[in-house]
């Protein structure tokens, strides 16, 4: 069964570090199936990110995923350096 698209809205948009959550582990991207993508963060972020050169989807043999670019991975690990700053601050 396929897991189901997460709903966000206006007054509650899909944050950068949802997307990061998703799409990187251990500071690497990481390819990451559509409908479990779908599930984290909605249908819209991916396909905005596609359009904007961030991400690409590939169907490959064993299933559809979504791989970060190079632009993608550097446009999310930017979210990496305000973690550490308000870590910090605690």
């Amino acid at each position: 069964m396929k897991p189901l698209p997460k709903v966000f809205t206006k007054q509650k948009q899909v944050t950068k570090k949802e997307i990061y959550d998703c799409f990187i582990v251990n500071n690497q991207p990481q390819e990451v199936q559509i409908d479990v993508a779908y599930s984290k963060v909605g249908v819209n972020a991916p396909r905005i990110m596609i359009r904007k050169k961030r991400m690409v989807r590939l169907n490959l043999s064993h299933g559809d995923f979504f791989k970060l670019t190079p632009e993608g991975f550097k446009w999310l690990a930017e979210i990496e350096i305000d973690f550490k700053k308000t870590d910090s601050k605690k």
